[in-house]
């Protein structure tokens, strides 16, 4: 996956945090390290990303739906 450009970021105010093991964390700063890109922005860019798929197949579903 190439790297999107950076743009200019909305002002964050709400700290949001996760589990993961070290063998996980080893993988994300690998990946991250690869894309020459912070660990924090990958991650939010990937979860971002993954929330607008399943929005789009939420709808997708509803219009399928609609038209049966």
């Amino acid at each position: 996956m190439p790297a999107p450009l950076l743009q200019p970021q909305p002002k964050r105010d709400i700290f949001f945090a996760m589990r993961i093991s070290r063998e996980e964390k080893a993988e994300i700063a690998d990946v991250a390290r690869q894309l020459n890109m912070p660990m924090s922005h990958m991650v939010r860019q990937l979860v971002m990303h993954a929330v607008q798929e399943h929005k789009q197949s939420l709808a997708e579903g509803c219009a399928d739906a609609t038209n049966a």
